[in-house]
C-alpha cells in the first residue's frame, strides 16, 4: 500500500486549523455585534435603592397559563433559543444556555391550569450579607405591603405579596428573584406600569440627647495599667432594671440590661479616661439591651470611668389606605 504523502497530511491539518480559526473569529464577531445591540438597543433594567442598600430592579413582565423568565434577559433567551442544550465552545470559550425560571400552577384534582391568563412581575432582588429583600419583615409582606399594576386609562388591580423565600449563598449576599403574581390585570391600555408600596409603616423613636439624672450611671473608676485594663465585673441596679458591666482583657468592655424593657434602649454614653479624654472605640457591636466592644486606651491613663444610660423608645405605626377595585 503506497504510503500517504506527507503534504496531503499537512494540508489537511492546515484546513481543520483555518477552520477552527474561521468558527472562533465569528463567535467573537457574533458576541460582539450582540453586545454592542444590547447596549445601544435593549434598555437598561429599571432599578431602585431602598433605604437599607437593597436594589430591586425589573428583570421581566410576562403573561400566559405558563410563565418562563430568563434572570440575563433577552441575551439568555437567545442562547437558550439557538444554542443545543449540551452548548458550543471553541478551545477555551463555550457558551451553554440557562436554566429559566418557570412559574405555573395546576388544578391537582384535574391537572389543568389554574390561571391561564395570568402575568407575573419578575423583580430582582441585589444586597449586602444578610440584606433583607424588602423594606419590611419577610412575614409581614402579605400585610404591609401592595402591589397594582395599572394601565394608562387608569384601571388598577391589587395583589398581596406572600412570604418570598431568600435562597442561602456561600457568601451570604442577597441574590434572588421575586415573583408578584396577578390572575387578572388591565387589557384595555397598551402600557402597564407596576407599583409595589408599603402601607403599613412601624417606625420607632428614641430620645437620645438630655438624659434625666436618674436614668443613667457612672462606673467607678476603673484602673488601668500600662494602657491595659484590668478585669473588673459590676452590677448595678437602674430603673428597676439589673445593668451588668464586664471588663476583661485585650480592653474589653460588655454590659447587658436586665430584664429586657420593651421602651427602653440601652445606651452607652461616654468612656472617658481619668484625664478627660474620650477614649477610641476599635469596634464591637451594639443592640438595644447590650453592647460588646474595644476601646484604645491612651498611654499615660491610670483609669477610665464609663457612663451608661437607658433612653426612651416610642413606636408609631402609619397606615395608608390602599384605593378599593
Amino acid at each position: 500500500m503506497a504510503a500517504v504523502p506527507r503534504t496531503g497530511t499537512r494540508v489537511c491539518e492546515f484546513l481543520k486549523e483555518y477552520r477552527q480559526r474561521i468558527i472562533l473569529i465569528a463567535g467573537i464577531a457574533l458576541v460582539a455585534s450582540l453586545g454592542v445591540y444590547f447596549a445601544l438597543v435593549i434598555p437598561r433594567p429599571q432599578t431602585v435603592r431602598l433605604a437599607n442598600g437593597t436594589e430591586l430592579s425589573l428583570v421581566a413582565m410576562t403573561r400566559g397559563p405558563t410563565n418562563v423568565c430568563f434572570p440575563g434577559g433577552t441575551w439568555d433567551k437567545l442562547i437558550y433559543r439557538v444554542v443545543p442544550a449540551k452548548g458550543i465552545g471553541v478551545g477555551s470559550f463555550k457558551i451553554v444556555p440557562v436554566t429559566p425560571l418557570v412559574d405555573d400552577e395546576h388544578y391537582v384534582e384535574d391537572g389543568r391550569v389554574a390561571f391561564p391568563n395570568k402575568a407575573v412581575v419578575w423583580i430582582r432582588h441585589r444586597g449586602g450579607t444578610n440584606a433583607p429583600p424588602l423594606p419590611v419583615p419577610e412575614d409581614k409582606t402579605f400585610w404591609d405591603i401592595r402591589a397594582t399594576i395599572a394601565d394608562e386609562t387608569g384601571e388598577e388591580w391589587e395583589m398581596r405579596p406572600t412570604m418570598i423565600p431568600v435562597p442561602s449563598v456561600p457568601n451570604g449576599h442577597l441574590q434572588d428573584i421575586s415573583r408578584w403574581k396577578f390572575p387578572a390585570f388591565p387589557r384595555r391600555g397598551r402600557t402597564l406600569r407596576f407599583r409595589s408600596e408599603v402601607w403599613r409603616l412601624r417606625m420607632r423613636f428614641i430620645k437620645e440627647r438630655e438624659l434625666a439624672p436618674d436614668r443613667m450611671w457612672v462606673s467607678p473608676d476603673l484602673p488601668v495599667r500600662n494602657g491595659v485594663l484590668l478585669p473588673a465585673k459590676l452590677t448595678t441596679n437602674l430603673q428597676s432594671c439589673d445593668v451588668t458591666l464586664e471588663c476583661s482583657t485585650r480592653n474589653m468592655i460588655r454590659s447587658k440590661l436586665i430584664p429586657k424593657p420593651k421602651d427602653t434602649r440601652l445606651r452607652l454614653v461616654d468612656i472617658v479616661e481619668n484625664r478627660g479624654a474620650s477614649l477610641e472605640h476599635l469596634g464591637g457591636s451594639f443592640g438595644d439591651y447590650e453592647f460588646e466592644g474595644q476601646w484604645k486606651i491612651p498611654p499615660g491613663a491610670e483609669s477610665i470611668r464609663i457612663t451608661i444610660g437607658l433612653v426612651e423608645m416610642r413606636h408609631f405605626e402609619f397606615l395608608a389606605q390602599p384605593v378599593r377595585q
